[in-house]
């Protein structure tokens, strides 16, 4: 209260001065606290509500598509749609599967016809001759014979027969 301190009164007024004002000063911040409170507590409130009545509305939703869904068999159409994506899948899959064991092939081919000369023109039509009579079963390299029968030999054989 620096204003009374240029104004020529007892202390004892300027006393009762200050803290007359500092109370008036002191209600006045507690009525607007608690007013700008009781508005907080109400947004909050309606926003609670409003929250509550969405969720409602969603759930409302969600439960009116389904039995639209049931009532026009878009189940069946779901059903659908996920069968041709998962055999979609499959067929990936498959191919996927036979790169991979093509590719097993033609490297231990490469690695038979590598050992037979170090020619890479002789080597390269090796590994064709020899990469038709190998295949993979259970993860292992197994010989065929000329028909395509698959045969007790172990690869190692096709070295010897070259």
């Amino acid at each position: 209260m620096e204003f009374l301190k240029e104004i020529e009164l007892d202390d004892e007024i300027k006393g009762k001065l200050t803290e007359g004002i500092q109370a008036y000063v002191q209600t006045q911040i507690e009525e607007q606290v608690t007013g700008l409170k009781a508005k907080n507590d109400e947004l909050l409130a309606e926003k609670k509500r409003i929250q509550r009545e969405k969720e409602k509305a969603d759930a409302e939703a969600r439960t009116e598509a389904e039995r639209v869904a049931q009532e026009q068999n878009d189940f069946k159409q779901l059903y659908e749609s996920q069968k041709a994506e998962a055999e979609k899948l499959q067929v990936q899959l498959q191919e996927v599967n036979s790169n991979i064991q093509r590719q097993t092939v033609m490297s231990e081919a490469a690695r038979l016809a590598s050992g037979l000369t170090k020619d890479v023109a002789k080597a390269k039509l090796l590994e064709q001759q020899i990469s038709q009579r190998l295949t993979l079963v259970d993860g292992e390299i197994k010989v065929l014979d000329e028909s395509g029968q698959l045969t007790v030999s172990k690869p190692e054989y096709l070295n010897q027969k070259a």
